[in-house]
C-alpha cells in the first residue's frame, strides 16, 4: 500500500505535467524561446533544456518527413502528430493519442528539470518509447540494461501496480479485451482473440518454457551446443583447429554478432569453449577473458555469419557450426533445436549438473543432508 501511495499521485503528478506542456502554443512562441535559450545559455543545445523547446519543431519535421516517404499521413509518427494537434491520426489506429502524448510531455519536463545531456536525453527517451509501446528496439542496447526492463521489470511494475490500484478501489474500462477499441485491433492487424481460450486448461505454456543448458544469450545457446558436439566427437583443441564459422539466424547476428559484454557474444564464447572444452557460469561473465592472448589468438579463427536458410519459423534459433583442421578436414554440425527447449529437452542429469554448478559456487559442494 505504501508503494502504491507513492506511485498513483505520481501518476496525477505526471499527467498535470504533461498537460501544462502540451498545451503551450506551437511554432512560432517555441522559436522565439529556443532562440532566446541559447542565447542565454550557450551550449543549451546539448541539453534536455534546449529539448523542452525544440521537440515540438523536431517532431513536425519529422512526421512532415515521413508523410513524404510513405505517401500518406505518416500514422508510424502518430503519437507526435497527436502532440501536434492531430489525435485523429492515432486514434484511428485504436489507441490513445493523450495516452501517448502524456508520456513523452511528462518525460520533457522530468528530463528538463533533471538537465539531461544528450545521452541521457536519449536514454529516457528510449524507456518511455516502451512504455506506450513495446518496441522491438531493445536488440540495440548493448549493455542489456534496457532489456532487463523490458522484459522483466517493466511487466513486473505494471502488473502489480495495476492490481494495487485497483485493490485501493480505483475503477477502468470493463471490456479492454472486447468491443470498440480493444487490446486486441489496437495490436494486431488480424486479431484472433479465440487464441485466448484455445487449449484452457489442456495445454500449459509453462511446460513449453526453454530452459537455458549454457550461462549465455539464448541465441548462442544452439552454436555453442553445436561447437561442443564436435570438438568431443572429433577431440578439437586449439592445436589443431584452423578456422570455425558459426551460422546463425540473421535476426540474432545484431544481439550477439560482436557484443561488448562476454555472454552475448558468440565468437568469443566458441573462443573459450574451445580453449577450455565448456562454459561456466564464471566464464561467461569473465570480462577479463575478453582481453585474454590465449583466447584472443583462438577469437580471430571464428567468423560468425548470418545464414538466410536458419531463418526459420519452426526452428527460429538453430544454428550450423563448420571446422577446418589443421590437416584440411572440415566437419560440422546442426543444431535445429537449443538443448533445454521443448524440441529437445534437458534430461533430469543435466537439469541437476547446472543446478549444482551454479549452486556450489555459493552454497558449497555437495554433501549430505544427513549424517550419521
Amino acid at each position: 500500500m505504501n508503494a502504491l501511495l507513492f506511485i498513483v499521485p505520481g501518476l496525477f503528478v505526471c499527467s498535470a505535467g504533461a498537460l501544462m506542456l502540451a498545451i503551450i502554443p506551437a511554432r512560432i512562441r517555441m522559436e522565439r524561446r529556443a532562440r532566446s535559450l541559447v542565447a542565454q545559455h550557450p551550449g543549451a543545445e546539448q541539453t534536455s533544456l534546449y529539448f523542452e523547446v525544440t521537440f515540438d519543431m523536431v517532431v513536425e519535421q519529422a512526421t512532415r518527413d515521413r508523410c513524404e516517404d510513405r505517401g500518406d499521413a505518416a500514422p508510424g509518427l502518430d503519437l507526435f502528430a497527436s502532440h501536434r494537434g492531430n489525435p485523429d491520426l492515432v486514434r484511428a489506429t485504436h489507441r490513445s493519442a493523450e495516452g501517448t502524448a502524456a508520456n513523452f510531455c511528462a518525460l520533457g519536463a522530468a528530463a528538463s528539470l533533471a538537465r539531461l545531456d544528450e545521452t541521457k536525453m536519449r536514454y529516457a527517451i528510449s524507456y518511455s518509447a516502451q512504455q506506450v509501446s513495446g518496441l522491438w528496439s531493445w536488440v540495440k542496447d548493448k549493455d542489456h540494461i534496457e532489456k532487463a526492463f523490458d522484459f522483466g521489470g517493466m511487466g513486473a511494475r505494471t502488473g502489480v501496480m495495476a492490481v494495487t490500484m485497483v485493490q485501493a478501489g480505483m475503477t477502468g474500462v470493463y471490456d479492454v479485451l472486447d468491443g470498440t477499441h480493444n487490446l486486441f485491433i489496437a495490436l494486431s492487424t488480424d486479431p484472433k482473440p479465440q487464441e485466448m481460450v484455445n487449449g484452457l486448461g489442456s495445454h500449459f505454456y509453462v511446460a513449453d518454457s526453454a530452459i537455458k543448458k549454457f550461462a549465455v544469450g539464448y541465441p548462442i545457446q544452439a552454436p555453442l551446443d553445436a561447437f561442443l558436439t564436435l570438438r568431443k566427437q572429433y577431440n578439437l583443441t586449439p592445436g589443431n583447429v584452423r578456422s570455425i564459422i558459426v551460422k546463425l539466424p540473421p535476426d540474432t547476428i545484431g544481439i550477439v554478432g560482436d557484443s561488448a559484454m562476454v555472454d552475448v557474444n558468440c565468437a568469443h564464447i566458441i573462443a573459450v569453449a574451445l580453449v577450455k572444452g565448456t562454459i561456466s557460469y564464471a566464464d561467461s561473465n569473465d570480462t577479463a577473458l575478453m582481453r585474454d592472448p590465449n583466447i584472443l589468438q583462438q577469437r580471430a579463427k571464428v567468423t560468425v555469419t548470418a545464414d538466410p536458410a536458419l531463418a526459420d519459423p519452426a526452428a527460429p534459433r538453430g544454428a550450423i557450426v563448420e571446422v577446418t583442421l589443421t590437416n584440411g578436414q572440415q566437419v560440422s554440425h546442426h543444431t535445429k533445436f537449443p538443448p533445454g527447449t521443448k524440441e529437445n529437452p534437458l534430461s533430469t542429469a543435466d537439469t541437476n549438473e547446472k543446478a549444482r554448478a551454479l549452486m556450489a559456487p555459493v552454497l558449497g559442494e555437495l554433501r549430505p543432508l544427513i549424517t550419521t
